[in-house]
């Protein structure tokens, strides 16, 4: 992007136009300037009182300046972002922290963090160091020694507003020892928040049973063990913050084998055959039973036989009719044959039990 042009190289192409006598066409295209610019700043010019600086100078403002530029927390907030997930793109940055897209594009652009091994080069170094008590206390022994503030800021990479601030608490107190920088800031082990083991590795029981659980899903297992910035704390701590890596730490999905249904064999239970055979075997329990008892029984099953050997009798010996009509009449006779047999034998259960 071009940078705007100054008020006095305004005014120095103005004046080659009118003084020297130059074209407006030439003098555009030498500077890279469109007639409508100029013929603007032309009139400023003419209009202005003073002729000076004031009237042409530019109204773009950029930097620190811009109404729309990064706070340092925003830039601290983009660049610890940046420092944890290399792998997030510009926009993703921008929709993870709520910025705009081309704010977050131009701060890595000037801190050479645009390129994806850009940002894999800046993850692995350390992105904030704290300086020790004896480091600081050794800041303040420069200066005594006639190191200038400026040196030891450069020196040690430190801005003057902390060691102003480092040097004041060590010249108000009573102990000129370097206890008193020490850093107040408690982290790590020493917090009074720290997560237990055991909390640790629940979480990370759950992450490989059920990788496509939320923070919040997580939260609710634990039944309020943990709250959510401490669970998430813990997802970036072992490069589990995305779904993609805790799919990877779970391992692959174990799919159950398929087990074959074996073949049917049909198999007929016991009572239903006694069902079956039941109204056969009672008759002759019933007549065996009783031998004497038996004979007017025998007898009655001799009729229906009799007559059914009497009518096979007549239809073979018929003159008239076809072979056909006389065998599906004989089958007819003879399965009736055997009905009647069979309900015969309800009748004479009957009579044997009544007797």
């Amino acid at each position: 992007m071009r940078k705007p042009f100054s008020a006095s190289l305004k005014i120095e192409i103005i004046k080659k136009v009118l003084e020297d006598k130059q074209t407006v066409y030439s003098t555009c295209k030498q500077y890279g300037v469109s007639k409508v610019s100029f013929y603007k700043w032309l009139a400023f010019y003419n209009k202005g009182s003073r002729r000076g600086l004031a009237r042409l100078s530019s109204s773009y403002r950029a930097g620190t300046s811009h109404p729309k530029s990064f706070s340092f927390r925003q830039q601290l907030s983009v660049l610890s972002l940046v420092h944890k997930s290399p792998e997030f793109s510009c926009r993703l940055i921008a929709q993870r922290l709520g910025l705009g897209h081309h704010g977050v594009q131009a701060l890595l652009e000037r801190k050479n963090l645009s390129k994806y091994q850009d940002r894999v080069d800046f993850s692995r170094r350390p992105f904030w160091k704290r300086e020790s008590a004896d480091r600081r206390l050794a800041m303040i022994n420069m200066l005594e020694t006639g190191w200038k503030v400026k040196e030891i800021c450069k020196h040690f990479g430190i801005s003057k507003v902390t060691f102003n601030k480092w040097r004041r608490i060590y010249l108000q107190s009573k102990e000129r020892s370097s206890e008193v920088l020490a850093d107040r800031y408690i982290r790590g082990e020493d917090h009074p928040r720290k997560l237990r083991p055991v909390v640790e590795k629940r979480i990370l029981e759950i992450v490989s049973s059920n990788p496509q659980l939320s923070v919040h899903q997580i939260h609710r297992h634990l039944a309020g063990e943990v709250g959510h910035h401490g669970i998430q704390n813990v997802l970036l701590n072992h490069s589990l913050n995305t779904l993609e890596k805790r799919i990877a730490f779970a391992g692959p999905v174990q799919v159950p084998k398929v087990q074959v249904a074996p073949n049917y064999v049909p198999v007929m239970p016991l009572y239903r055959l006694r069902m079956l055979l039941a109204p056969f075997v009672t008759v002759p329990k019933l007549l065996f039973t009783d031998p004497k008892a038996a004979i007017p029984s025998l007898a009655l099953l001799l009729v229906p036989l009799l007559l059914a050997g009497f009518f096979i009798r007549i239809i073979f010996s018929a003159s008239t009719g076809s072979p056909i009509g006389l065998f599906f009449a004989s089958v007819a006779l003879v399965f009736g044959t055997f009905f009647f047999i069979y309900s015969m034998k309800y009748y004479i259960t009957i009579l044997m039990v009544l007797k």
